[in-house]
């Protein structure tokens, strides 16, 4: 599995990641059958748009914000 070392590197993937995310919950309400997807669920919507939210607020916030601490180390069995 090929690992992103650099933290920058890491930022800009869960970035492009979010705005994806969010694109595709936005375009659900507007087309339900974006690229054949078939979004017609508005709770695929909601999901998209909450991963969207929770990716760009770990860019903002760092790693306090990111799942257990799991880039840092806590929470991950040794």
């Amino acid at each position: 599995m090929m690992a992103l070392k650099n933290e920058a590197a890491q930022k800009k993937l869960v970035m492009l990641v979010g705005i994806l995310a969010l694109l595709v919950g936005v375009w659900g309400f507007v087309s339900p059958n974006f690229l054949g997807a078939n979004l017609e669920n508005p709770l695929d919507n909601i999901l998209h748009l909450a991963i969207g939210a929770w990716a760009l607020m770990s860019v903002k916030g760092g790693k306090k914000m990111m799942a257990g601490g799991a880039m840092t180390g806590g929470g991950m069995a040794k």
